[in-house]
């Protein structure tokens, strides 16, 4: 399962220290959070879908000293992203976040929080009418790869008997059974 909201607080983040905005500026979509005061501009991040690519990597290491096994899978999700920019200086943010996500610095941020850019919509310019006065609203489209990881613990046996059980016949054709007990200690 995909951890949505943790590449979602990842995309936040990227976007935030990016732009040099505050703490808090930029959140969740379809939360109820406060907005700051009625100048104060803000951004929201909404995934809007997410689609694994290839085959996900599946991955076995025993734990040390019990009879158990960690399982691991490791896996590349594309994350269509929507980000929305609102009040002043809207439309002119969401144009800056895309010249600002090729930079170095934010390539390297992205390979640290695990993200990736894919590619990048043009900028929409969506100002309306709110509470009769006009607000400023930009929105742009980005889809980001993301490296998820799933895990679990597996039990496992440490000692399997395993019985064989083999006939043949001797020199005079007569039929002989022979069953051998075999104890394994099961390893990973």
């Amino acid at each position: 399962m995909t951890d949505l909201d943790l590449i979602n607080l990842k995309i936040r983040t990227l976007i935030r220290t990016v732009m040099g905005m505050p703490v808090n500026s930029v959140r969740k979509a379809n939360s109820n959070a406060p907005t700051g005061g009625k100048s104060e501009p803000f951004a929201t991040v909404l995934i809007t879908a997410i689609d694994a690519k290839g085959s996900d990597e599946r991955r076995l290491s025993v734990i040390a000293g019990t009879n158990t096994i960690q399982s691991n899978m490791v896996g590349q999700r594309t994350c269509s992203v929507s980000v929305q920019f609102f009040r002043l200086g809207a439309y002119q943010n969401a144009l800056r976040l895309l010249s600002i996500l090729s930079l170095d610095s934010s390539v390297s941020m992205m390979q640290q929080l695990g993200l990736g850019l894919l590619k990048t919509s043009s900028v929409t310019n969506v100002t309306a009418v709110i509470n009769t006065e006009w607000e400023e609203q930009a929105k742009v489209s980005i889809d980001f790869s993301a490296i998820v990881l799933e895990g679990e613990v597996l039990n496992t046996y440490g000692t399997v008997e395993i019985d064989i059980h083999s006939d043949k016949k001797d020199i005079h054709g007569n039929l002989i059974e022979a069953i051998s007990t075999i104890s394994l200690d099961v390893k990973a």
